[in-house]
């Protein structure tokens, strides 16, 4: 499909919905390195400059990162 002809569609909030050309990795297991690219440069590049690096919807990163962030913090709470 070629770029030009794409219809790229966008949610309430602006963020691009799901589009196979750029998020090929939707539905797949996250690797050690796309959940250390997303740790790491979460707080860096905005969302959907995340979302063109790791080929996942802007709302699959958010989601992946508020989790893994909740697991942080329980993590922590036990080691009290």
């Amino acid at each position: 499909m070629e770029l030009e002809n794409m219809k790229l569609e966008y949610d309430n909030y602006g963020r691009m919905k799901y589009n196979p050309f750029f998020h090929s990795n939707t539905g797949k297991a996250w690797s050690r390195e796309d959940l250390q690219y997303l740790i790491d440069w979460y707080d860096v590049i905005d969302g959907e400059e995340m979302s063109f690096a790791l080929e996942r919807t802007i709302g699959s990163i958010y989601t992946k990162y508020l989790l893994i962030k909740k697991r942080a913090a329980r993590a922590a709470k036990l080691k009290i």
